[in-house]
């Protein structure tokens, strides 16, 4: 009971007023200009290396550890993020063209958005074992609201009847 008090307070601090439609869609512009900012940090890294005569343009094969830490830190940030960024789409997508969007669902959709920029900000700022601890459970955050969502859509257009 109480955890569900808390939970309600949660969301009633996330409610901005908008259409849930709107606020869902608008989560998923927010996770591609994520994706924008850590390319142009990417871009930045390597040109500035490019720039001072320190990296030659050939330094940065594709899929292979190049650069310091930090760096390839941000790079995987990146990569994971386009790794997952198809299933967000496929099922905010799926909740506003289905119309299965309510109140609860756009503010999983802003759930997945917070969890989602603070496990990129902690995979390039450490690499550490508790770092990595704290971002598996932002992405376990992620991947819970995402499911949720999924069965909801499910649930609502009669495809499963058992959620």
């Amino acid at each position: 009971r109480l955890l569900m008090v808390v939970w309600d307070s949660l969301l009633d601090l996330m409610d901005c007023g908008l259409a849930p439609r709107v606020v869902a869609l608008t989560a998923l512009v927010s996770l591609g200009l994520w994706q924008a900012v850590l390319v142009l940090l990417i871009g930045i890294c390597r040109m500035s290396g490019i720039m001072t005569a320190s990296k030659r343009v050939t330094d940065f094969p594709g899929g292979v550890r190049h650069g310091g830490d930090a760096y390839w830190r941000l790079n995987r940030a990146h990569a994971n993020l386009s790794e997952n960024l198809g299933m967000f789409c496929a099922v905010i997508f799926a909740g506003v063209l289905l119309d299965c969007v309510n109140r609860e669902f756009a503010q999983l959709c802003q759930v997945i958005v917070f969890a989602r920029l603070l496990q990129s900000a902690v995979h390039i700022v450490s690499g550490s074992s508790l770092a990595i601890l704290i971002r598996f459970t932002f992405f376990a955050i992620q991947m819970m609201s995402v499911t949720y969502m999924g069965l909801t859509i499910l649930s609502s257009t009669g495809a499963i009847s058992w959620f």
